[in-house]
């Protein structure tokens, strides 16, 4: 028995050195810290979102998930209605995505990148409920640190011509604040 407790050392020295604070303190590798994850961060929040004429179409919470490896948007409508959304960065075609699905059964898929100071997803295809699918694009721009448009374009002719499907401002709503 004194030599299998012999043998049982060394094990425990590498176990207890394994789990010692200087092996806990070395610092685990950030995942989807690259910048270019970071760049839909500006429409994090929760904001109240108005039609240009004024008047509020609903409320919008975007928070960081996985990790901040994605942003999920939900949407409550000021008339009724939901919906949300996954953005992700897609690291195999380096361009960001959203996947929008709302209550009432309508998707749209996006495919899009960040330039000229906004994000904008250029590619992108509406199925509605009935089965009937048109082009879509769509565009973020941050107007300043509390302001977001968001503009929303459709075709129906394969994309000779396009129409304005939804636009809105975001206003950020001040901490602590209730819908």
């Amino acid at each position: 028995m004194g030599r299998l407790a012999n043998h049982r050392l060394p094990l425990l020295a590498v176990l207890v050195l394994a789990v010692s604070p200087a092996a806990a303190q070395e610092p685990a590798p950030t995942p989807c810290a690259e910048p270019e994850r970071r760049a839909l961060d500006f429409w994090l929040g929760e904001w109240d979102v108005f039609n240009p004429q004024g008047q509020k179409a609903g409320v919008n919470r975007v928070e960081k998930i996985l990790n901040g490896c994605a942003l999920l948007e939900n949407w409550t409508g000021s008339r009724g209605g939901s919906g949300k959304s996954l953005n992700f960065f897609n690291l195999s075609t380096r361009r960001w995505e959203q996947l929008w699905v709302a209550d009432a059964g309508g998707v749209i898929k996006y495919t899009g990148d960040f330039k000229d100071g906004a994000m904008r997803f250029d590619q992108g295809e509406h199925i509605r409920p009935d089965g009937a699918r048109r082009r879509s694009r769509m565009t973020l721009t941050p107007l300043d640190a509390a302001r977001v448009r968001q503009l929303i374009e459709q075709s129906s002719d394969d994309g000779k011509t396009w129409t304005v499907w939804f636009d809105a401002t975001y206003v950020r709503r001040p901490k602590g604040s209730s819908p």
